[in-house]
């Protein structure tokens, strides 16, 4: 069905342009003060959640591809879901490594 190819690529490229953009961030929010952090990774959670919404769409719609273009259809997806997965995972390791340096160098500060 043409309509679901079209809608199908229109999502797919919306959510490689958002992992695009969570991939970014995280370089940003790395370097970024707590007060900084803050909002961006609210930001990075968001379109973690959004990436991920979409490619439950996506599943759906790859059920719906002829079955010569479904297989690598539902690795493109798959693939996509890893990413999302591993950007999140360094988004946590990022706000703990955050967490656990924070109170040290707020308590060390005051004895300099």
């Amino acid at each position: 069905d043409y309509s679901n190819m079209g809608s199908m690529e229109k999502l797919s490229r919306e959510t490689k342009g958002l992992l695009h953009e969570i991939h970014n961030g995280l370089t940003f929010v790395e370097r970024a003060s707590v007060e900084q952090a803050d909002p961006i990774e609210r930001k990075l959670t968001e379109q973690i959640n959004t990436v991920f919404k979409n490619c439950e769409r996506l599943e759906y719609l790859v059920k719906k591809e002829p079955p010569n273009r479904r297989e690598e259809a539902k690795l493109h997806v798959d693939k996509m879901k890893y990413d999302c997965r591993h950007l999140e995972s360094a988004l946590h390791g990022i706000q703990q490594k955050r967490f656990v340096d924070f109170p040290i160098k707020s308590c060390c500060a005051t004895y300099d």
